[in-house]
């Protein structure tokens, strides 16, 4: 048996939800999103650059979410790092 607390929570955790992927939504299709992970896409190969990783570890990326494989696949300097999945 649930408490009207307990229901409450769920109800409001799923309207935020809700909310959020929305809001998410709507960035990725402004033009924003592809500043956005180009400037992402430009951190990362700053902060690796100097490391000479031999593997990166990388996730699999999801729906909208920045895609880390696919920029460095694309980057000279990285063309030869091993990638694996974590």
């Amino acid at each position: 048996m649930k408490f009207a607390p307990e229901l409450d929570a769920a109800a409001e955790r799923k309207a935020l939800r809700g909310r959020l992927l929305a809001d998410r939504n709507a960035f990725v299709a402004s033009p924003l999103f592809a500043a956005a992970r180009e400037a992402l896409a430009s951190h990362l190969r700053a902060a690796l650059v100097p490391l000479e990783p031999a593997c990166l570890g990388l996730y699999w990326a999801m729906g909208s979410e920045f895609n880390a494989a696919a920029v460095l696949a694309a980057d000279a300097p990285f063309d030869k790092v091993e990638r694996a999945l974590p």
